[in-house]
């Protein structure tokens, strides 16, 4: 006799869930999740930052601009950090 089990709802079942196929739920979920609460909280309006850590300051981006100059390395990203900070 064979033990067949049903197979967990696909809501529950985290293997599927955490699968590069339920990626477009999960996706989803992130917009979904907080438009529930923002209605629950009569939210109307928001203001959304953003940032990056990724952003030196400007006397760091020119310190490893001319570090990179005087070893002779490629500029591209010194000069790029530059111009971002």
């Amino acid at each position: 006799m064979t033990n067949h089990r049903k197979p967990p709802q696909a809501y529950r079942n985290q293997d599927f869930l955490t699968s590069p196929k339920a990626r477009a739920l999960r996706i989803l979920s992130e917009y979904m999740e907080p438009e529930a609460r923002f209605r629950h909280y009569e939210v109307e309006d928001t203001i959304v930052f953003y940032g990056s850590a990724r952003i030196v300051s400007k006397a760091m981006a020119e310190a490893r601009l001319r570090e990179a100059e005087e070893k002779g390395e490629d500029l591209d990203r010194p000069q790029k950090m530059v111009a971002m900070s």
